[in-house]
């Protein structure tokens, strides 16, 4: 099954055009249309939006040395 994602506007006619689909003359496919709203719009494209992200040290390891020598023996057991 091809999926295949669009964010229209209904024109004043109360039409929909859909145009460059990546399904082939004769293919029968379902349409399935939801009304999206503006809190959806907003909080999908601006959660990250204004906001600083740093990372301190990213190749270091979230662990000690000495802790992760302790899994592996305890593995061992």
């Amino acid at each position: 099954m091809t999926i295949h994602h669009s964010e229209k506007i209904i024109l004043e006619s109360g039409t929909l055009n859909l145009e460059n689909l990546p399904f082939k003359k004769g293919d029968v496919v379902e349409v399935i249309i939801i009304e999206r709203s503006q809190t959806s719009i907003n909080l999908e494209h601006s959660s990250l939006e204004g906001r600083v992200i740093r990372y301190d040290a990213p190749f270091e390891s979230a662990t000690d040395l000495d802790d992760w020598e302790a899994l592996s023996y305890s593995k061992n057991l």
